[in-house]
């Protein structure tokens, strides 16, 4: 295990904000593990506190410490997905032959978050508020569904991290003769990678002739609002132009 110990407080993370929220708090230890699952580029253990009365204010601690492991991943990769794990150990009483005992979850079990995907830096806040709700969420489900477990102790705190590659539309690309030959299919032949602005207003006003040329839909070019989209887009900027259209 390779140890990271920090010295700063999120470093510049004062740039990580959305809606006036980001985190404060002491940044806790954690480290890269050499080998992740194989689903997973990279797995990181995060230490656990000698002592921990309440789980879900464990999850409210570790704030700064996800989003800096995030900010640190971004660093390497452009766009990543993120998941939270927590092991955690119950306890109840129980009573045989009139004697109350102590038993305890074996094995504990682990709460798992959603894979959130994170584009940039400006969504840490949000993916981290995400996983650590989730994960919160697991917990109480677990304690109402079972019979009267209570909080013992965390066993442990992971987050997995994957590069991303979000889907884009680009170029023209040619299409398969198989599918070109039904003539069904418009394939606009554009040389920008503004493909999806182009299939929009192809879309829109069918052109007669020649409906693969670019030209057919000058006329149309600020009829809809594409800004602040970059092209080629992402897919997550469809629901970003639906909004503004």
């Amino acid at each position: 295990v390779i140890t990271i110990r920090k010295k700063k407080v999120l470093r510049d993370f004062q740039k990580v904000v959305k809606q006036g929220e980001y985190f404060t708090g002491k940044l806790m230890k954690y480290s890269l593990q050499k080998k992740a699952f194989k689903r997973y580029d990279r797995a990181y253990s995060i230490e656990i506190p000698k002592i921990v009365e309440c789980p879900y204010q464990f999850l409210e601690d570790i704030k700064p410490t996800i989003a800096h492991i995030e900010e640190e991943v971004l660093n390497i990769h452009k766009n990543i997905k993120v998941t939270g794990t927590i092991q955690i150990e119950f306890k109840k009483k129980k009573y045989i032959n009139y004697q109350p005992i102590i038993i305890y979850t074996n094995p504990a079990p682990y709460f798992n978050s959603h894979a959130i995907r994170v584009l940039n830096k400006s969504e840490i806040v949000d993916s981290v508020n995400k996983i650590t709700k989730k994960l919160k969420e697991n917990i109480e489900n677990f304690q109402l569904e079972g019979s009267n477990w209570i909080f013992s102790r965390i066993m442990g705190m992971y987050i997995y991290t994957n590069k991303y590659t979000p889907l884009k539309g680009s170029s023209y690309i040619d299409l398969p003769p198989k599918i070109k030959n039904k003539k069904a299919i418009i394939n606009i032949q554009n040389k920008d990678n503004q493909c999806f602005k182009w299939s929009v207003l192809a879309f829109l006003h069918p052109a007669k002739k020649d409906p693969q040329k670019v030209s057919k839909y000058y006329p149309y070019l600020n009829e809809l609002d594409f800004k602040g989209i970059d092209f080629p887009e992402d897919i997550h900027d469809i629901k970003k132009f639906e909004k503004q259209n």
